[in-house]
């Protein structure tokens, strides 16, 4: 009889192994096409922008209002787009609504808006805070 022996793995080698599973979200300028098509019609979309044409301008605004709970209610948007809009949300100043915030207090947060210069046309996302 032929006898095989298996590899044995350390602790160190499996909790390596464990990370690598894990999602990494590595930070992104810009948001995913397929995510901004999904999300430019969320639910509170229309509280910040009435017309659809102008809210990718305004995304970072839209998808704060909405708790994680909410946004996996989209058809099409999993647990890694979320983690994925929460990291890109973080670049631009911003967060998902929590459980049990109101929308009112997300609101009272957004600011005047900057616009570049003629090299960058488009608005800015940065907020401008006027608190002390």
């Amino acid at each position: 009889m032929i006898q095989f022996s298996l590899p044995v793995m350390s602790k160190v080698s499996l909790s390596h192994m464990a990370k690598t599973k894990s999602t990494t979200v590595k930070p992104e300028p810009v948001l995913p096409d397929r995510i901004i098509q999904l999300t430019e019609n969320a639910p509170y979309a229309p509280l910040v922008v009435r017309h659809t044409v102008d809210r990718a301008a305004f995304l970072p605004e839209i998808l704060s209002l909405h708790t994680k709970q909410e946004l996996s209610e989209i058809p099409g948007l999993g647990k890694a787009s979320i983690a994925t809009i929460e990291v890109w949300l973080a670049e631009h100043g911003r967060r998902l609504r929590m459980p049990g915030e109101s929308l009112d207090a997300v609101i009272c947060h957004f600011g005047a808006r900057r616009r570049h210069n003629k090299l960058g046309a488009r608005l800015r996302s940065d907020l401008v805070d006027h608190r002390p």
